[in-house]
Order: structure tokens, then C-alpha cells, then sequence
């Protein structure tokens, strides 16, 4: 009596809201349509309706569905998410402090900050303004990896990417060697092509033994291409690759697709300007790194793999076997019942 339940989803367009919200924290911005921002004037209800024990959902075959709920909605054909954020035994916490660097004072374009036209600004990592009980594509969380019980604002300083099925999908602030920080180090996605997985760029994933406080649901993971084949130029197979040793993998392209709202494949100066966290310790600034592997091998080439560039601020397609402009940048996945939000 007195309760209301929303299911919130998108189609294959992206049409829709991309995140799972609660109904008095969702407002016009989290819409995605192909119509102009001031044509949505309003949150209108759907089709759910229930009362504090059960909901209703309107199936594909015109019938409704009964589902029993516990602060819990169903997704994906019946597995469950919380709603609620976690209020103990958090694995990640929001962040209360964002970090930040100077853009260089020069007149030289060396930097992507420079080019931009930020010259001399305090450049700044992570969404300014939050909302309690909502998570945004962007949001910085401090995650106790390492399971010390200690949420480290420096280095472990976490952004919320996505979401997959039961998990938040998060990215870490800086590239990684041998597991450690290191916004130097440059490697390459594997030795001699791009069909082989990540094979190199994977070594320097924190190893289960450093962050024993994160796992991956499935360390054996099909590698994909950009758009979603298990095949590549000249019929070249792509393997199912084993991160079991590691507690984090590679974003993949699919996951920045959908955060950032671009296709991949446009390589699009700027593109990824909706999602400038990315550009933390990377060429956008001071570092010497352009940017980080993703997981996907381009499906044209033999050769290349898909990579986020802070420098240019896009998704670029370039050489698997070159060490000399990427790092590697873990992604964890959290569940969200252990996200403070």
C-alpha cells in the first residue's frame, strides 16, 4: 500500500534510461532520446504497478508477469539488483574529494588540455555535483580493494563506467604495472597481433593477491571485436581469455559506448568529452601515456585494438603490437549491493 515500482530500461537504439533509479531520484536528464531536451518535459509512469509485497510487469506476450520483491526488482528474465545502496561492508564508497591537476601553462599543443583551449586551469576528475541513491557515468568512488578496511582517496580512486546485469562496472584513475600505479609505463595490447586477446596489456593487472577484496563474476571471458563478433579480418577466431589471476580486467568498447553515449568506430576527436575522467594521468595533462587498452581488437584489421586516448579525447583504433603510447587501466566489477550511493 502505497509503494510504486518502475522498470527502467533502454532498447538496442539506446532510447530510454540507462540506469536503474529510483522513481524521486530520477529527473528529465537521465532520459536518452532521439528527440531534443526540451521536448521531454516530464518522468512519466510505465507500466509497472504493485504494492510492498509484489509487481506487475507487462511481458513481451501481453500478459503480466508477478514477481515478489523486497526492496529488489527483477532484471534480465528474473535475477535480481538491489535498489538500495549499501550501508556497511561497503566495498566502495562515494568519493568526498575529486581529484585534480593543472593544465599546462603553454602555448604548446603538446597536451590535450592545451588544444582544448584549458591552458593554465585546474583541470578537474569525476562529477562535481552527485545524487544520493543514484549512480551517474562518472561518479568517483574510493574502493577498498586490497581489503586493508581502508578507503584511500589517493590511489584508490575508482569512476562508475556502467552497469552489467548484477555488477558496477568501474575504472581506476591511473594505468597499472605489475599491478602497482604507474602512469608511465608503456605496453602493448599483445606481441605480434590483435586476434591473440590482450595477452601483454593483461600481465599488468592487479593480481588476485593485491586487490583480494574485487573479483571478476567470470574470469574466462569471450573476446569480441567492436561490434560484437567472435571473428575478425580473414576469419581470424578470437579466444576465450583467462584473467583468473588477476582481479580486474579491460573496459571494453561496449562499456564506453554506452556510458559515453558514441559509436565506436567514429574516432571523433573529442567524442569522449562526456566522459573526460578518463583522461586522468594520460597525455590530456602531464603524463606521457596517450591513454589505455580496451579489450576488443578492431574488426578490419589484424593488427590493431581499440584504445581510449586522453590526448585526443576519443575511442582510436591503432597498432596491438606498439608499446609506445599505452597502458594498461583495470576495470573492476562490483557488485551493486556493495556500492555506498
Amino acid at each position: 500500500q502505497g509503494y510504486k515500482y518502475y522498470w527502467i530500461s533502454v532498447d538496442e537504439t539506446g532510447t530510454g534510461v540507462k540506469e536503474l533509479t529510483p522513481i524521486d531520484k530520477l529527473d528529465t536528464d537521465d532520459i536518452v532520446s532521439d528527440l531534443k531536451n526540451d521536448d521531454i518535459t516530464s518522468v512519466v509512469e510505465s507500466i509497472a504497478i504493485g504494492s510492498c509485497t509484489s509487481i506487475k510487469i507487462l511481458n513481451e506476450n501481453g500478459t503480466w508477469d508477478d514477481y515478489d520483491v523486497e526492496d529488489t526488482v527483477p532484471i534480465d528474465g528474473g535475477s535480481i539488483i538491489k535498489l538500495k545502496s549499501c550501508e556497511s561492508n561497503c566495498i566502495c564508497k562515494r568519493a568526498t574529494t575529486l581529484h585534480t591537476e593543472n593544465c599546462p601553462s603553454t602555448t604548446n599543443d603538446r597536451y590535450g588540455c592545451v588544444s582544448e583551449g584549458k591552458a593554465g586551469t585546474v583541470l578537474t576528475y569525476g562529477n562535481e555535483t552527485t545524487t544520493d541513491g543514484k549512480l551517474k557515468t562518472g561518479d568517483a568512488f574510493d574502493c577498498d580493494v586490497n581489503g586493508d578496511g581502508v578507503y584511500n582517496a589517493t590511489n584508490e580512486r575508482f569512476y562508475y563506467v556502467t552497469k552489467n546485469d548484477l555488477d558496477g562496472i568501474l575504472i581506476y584513475y591511473n594505468n597499472t604495472y605489475n599491478g602497482e600505479p604507474n602512469s608511465t609505463y608503456l605496453t602493448k595490447y599483445e606481441g605480434d597481433d590483435n586476434y591473440s586477446g590482450p595477452a601483454v596489456a593483461a600481465t599488468h593487472l592487479p593480481k588476485t593477491s593485491q586487490w583480494s577484496n574485487v573479483t571478476l563474476r567470470n574470469s574466462l571471458r569471450q573476446i569480441k571485436s567492436e561490434i560484437g563478433t567472435t571473428t575478425i579480418l580473414n576469419n581470424k577466431n578470437l579466444p576465450v581469455f583467462d584473467y583468473s589471476p588477476y582481479s580486474a580486467r579491460l573496459l571494453t568498447t561496449d562499456e564506453v559506448a554506452r556510458a559515453c553515449n558514441i559509436t565506436i568506430g567514429s574516432q571523433v576527436v573529442g567524442e569522449l568529452n562526456g566522459c573526460s575522467f578518463f583522461y586522468e594521468n594520460s597525455l590530456y595533462a602531464t603524463s606521457n601515456t596517450f591513454g589505455f587498452f580496451l579489450e576488443n581488437p578492431d574488426s578490419n584489421s589484424n593488427d590493431n585494438s581499440w584504445s581510449v586516448r586522453g590526448f585526443d579525447r576519443m575511442v582510436k583504433s591503432y597498432y596491438a603490437w606498439s608499446s609506445g603510447y599505452h597502458g594498461t587501466r583495470p576495470a573492476i566489477e562490483v557488485p551493486i549491493e556493495k556500492i555506498q550511493f
